[in-house]
Order: C-alpha cells, then structure tokens, then sequence
C-alpha cells in the first residue's frame, strides 16, 4: 500500500472526496485570479470563505457595508456560478435595461420578481442573477466577464485608476 505522506489525511479519504477537493481547489484558483483582476478595475473588497462543499468569495461595493446584497462567486466541484441581486428596469430608453440579460441567464437559474416582468408597467424590480462561469471558451468568457462588469457597474462599484 502507498502512502501520500504530503497529506495523509487526503490519503485516507476515498478516491470520489479526493478527485471533489481537488476539483474545488483548481476551480477556486481560477476563482481567486478573476476576483485579483477584477479588483484591478473595480474595488471589490472581496472576502473568501471555505465551507463545507466549496468556496464563497463575496465582493461588497464598500468595506464599510455588511454582506447583504453582495455580489458573490460560488465555487464547487461543479464549476464556478456569479451571483448578484440587482435592482432596475426590464428595458430603458436612458440605461441598457437589465432585460437582455435576465433572458439570456434565466435558463441558468436567474429569476426575477414579477414586476419586472409585467407588461404595461414600468417593468422595475428585482432580478436574481446566475451567471455560470465556464472558462473552456475563451470568447464565452469574455462575453461572461462582459456582463458581470456591467452589473456591477449598475451597482455602482467604484473604478480603480
């Protein structure tokens, strides 16, 4: 029998919970280098936090804020998901409406409240987003990247220069 005496704790655990964690880690890696670039651009005063079956990163848009209404990037074995909550209207003649977005990602788990929704009204309300993170297709990625800096923009987070 072999041992991995680097950690004989993950030598002890079966096949499926090393090939999980190891999955996690790669995954939050990939993680932790958009939220090191992405805090280039914008301040994200961005917390990690290790959990049970993956990883939370929650960025906020002040240090002085608490955590509700953060942005955040959920890390599993899975992949990576965005999430945020964002506030607005389905369309907009004076700002790019949040409507675009929430069809495209609605398949994904993004939901809205049903004013957003409602014909015959201003169509403003709440839209839960998912956006998958999938980083085999560099031109998805960037289009991914794309629309998560524009919901953040929407959520006033500050510019670095």
């Amino acid at each position: 029998m072999s041992y991995n005496y680097n950690n004989l704790f993950l030598d002890a655990m079966d096949t499926e919970q090393q090939t999980a964690i190891q999955d996690i880690k790669a995954n939050k890696e990939f993680a932790l280098q958009l939220i090191k670039d992405l805090d280039k651009v914008f301040q994200t005063n961005y917390q990690c936090d290790d959990e049970q079956n993956g990883v939370t990163i929650r960025m906020k848009a002040s240090p002085n804020y608490n955590s509700y209404g953060s942005f955040i990037f959920v890390v599993d074995k899975n992949g990576i998901n965005f999430k945020s909550t964002n506030l607005g209207y389905y369309e907009s003649s004076q700002f790019k409406g949040l409507g675009g977005l929430y069809e495209k990602y609605k398949v994904n788990g993004t939901t809205c409240d049903s004013n957003f929704l409602h014909e015959g009204s201003t169509r403003h309300g709440f839209v839960n987003f998912v956006i998958p993170i999938i980083y085999a297709n560099g031109n998805e990625l960037k289009e991914t990247l794309r629309d998560i800096m524009y919901l953040m923009e929407q959520n006033q987070y500050k510019k670095r220069f």
